[in-house]
């Protein structure tokens, strides 16, 4: 994204809180099937063709794919599924869970120096 589709996106969202833009990203179907669409999938979906929803769904879909990274880098470290017992397995998913939900959300594409736009 642009800078300026970035201060677009900002001004956009302003006075939502981060709490909606996170349940945005985790719950809406559109983020995750924008997320996974081919460039030729996203210009034949009429309800994704206006710019500000292509920055909202952009970005959102940014953040997911951060989460599923953040994710997978989690279980390759607690590797659950490497033990051979039950308990074992069950101990390495929980540790991955733990992993994972402690880590820092991301707040991308507000890197800029305005800040971000949720309120409080």
């Amino acid at each position: 994204m642009s800078d300026a589709e970035v201060q677009k996106l900002w001004e956009e969202l302003r006075g939502t809180t981060r709490s909606a833009w996170f349940a945005y990203v985790r719950g809406d179907r559109n983020v995750a099937e924008f997320a996974v669409a081919t460039p030729s999938e996203r210009k034949k979906k009429k309800a994704w063709q206006d710019p500000a929803v292509q920055r909202s769904l952009r970005a959102a879909a940014v953040v997911r794919l951060q989460y599923a990274a953040q994710m997978l880098e989690s279980l390759d470290v607690c590797r659950p599924c490497s033990s051979s017992s039950y308990r074992g397995a069950i101990r390495g998913a929980a540790s991955a869970w733990q992993d994972a939900s402690e880590m820092a959300l991301p707040l991308w594409p507000f890197d800029i120096p305005d800040g971000e736009p949720f309120a409080s």
